[in-house]
Formats: C-alpha cells, structure tokens, sequence
C-alpha cells in the first residue's frame, strides 16, 4: 500500500455503486461510478475494563430471590456475579455469569442481608469488582 502525502494512512476501498446521473443508457454515460470509503485496517484493542457501574439489586415477585443490573461495558465478553451473607467479613462467592447487563439470582433464605458485586470479563481479562450492594432477600 502506498501512502501519499496529505492522504489518511489507513486503506481506502473503492466501492462501485449504481449511478444516478444516468436516466437510461446513453452513448458516452457511464452507468456506475467509484465511492472511496475509509476503512481502518486493524481494531483498535480496548484494553483493560474499568468496574461496573451503576449495579442495582431489587428483589423478584419470588421468595429467595432478586434481579440485578448494571451498566453495560463496550468490550465485555462476560460479567461474573458474586455474592456474600452479610457478615463482619465477606465471604465472597461466584453465584453467576451473565453475558448481559442483568441476570436473576435465587438461592437465598428470605429476610436475610446479603452483599452483592460485579465484575466485567474481556480480552485483557477481569475488570476490578463494582462496589457491593446490600439486599434483604424476599
């Protein structure tokens, strides 16, 4: 590939598109004509994620159990749910993976306190976990 001075140094495409100009066929019109549309070569790698954000835990219409959400990543390919009993140490546990912004949880004795967390999961790896959430369950 060659670049010129003063042009993009990624590739340029050429396209052929169907003319407009040209009402029917006539002698001397061309009935196509080239659109050069940029086009990057490579993507560009996102790196490390940041912790999720905005996590919300509201308990479901079912006894044990709760729906959380959170803000989407650009880049995630998965997020890990955790949760831990509300204790003067969390013991934190993987309870779930989730490859959407929100997954239901169940499992949990109702009227107890538990913590909750998330992390994101890309090409560079785990992100650091959102700040907990507490949650009485149903």
């Amino acid at each position: 590939m060659q670049v010129r001075r003063g042009e993009p140094s990624h590739p340029i495409m050429a396209y052929s598109l169907p003319s407009t100009d040209c009402p029917g066929p006539r002698i001397g019109c061309s009935r196509r004509r080239t659109s050069h549309i940029a086009v990057r070569s490579t993507p560009t790698p996102i790196g490390e994620l940041p912790a999720p954000t905005d996590v919300q835990v509201v308990p479901s219409e079912h006894a044990g159990s709760a729906d959380v959400s959170w803000a989407p990543l650009r880049g995630a390919k998965a997020y890990l749910i955790e949760r831990a009993p509300d204790a003067p140490n969390l013991n934190w546990g993987v309870i779930g993976t989730s490859t959407r912004a929100k997954a239901s949880l169940n499992s949990m004795a109702s009227g107890t306190k538990y913590w909750f967390r998330v992390a994101a999961v890309g090409a560079a790896g785990q992100s650091a976990w959102s700040d907990p959430v507490p949650l009485f369950a149903p």
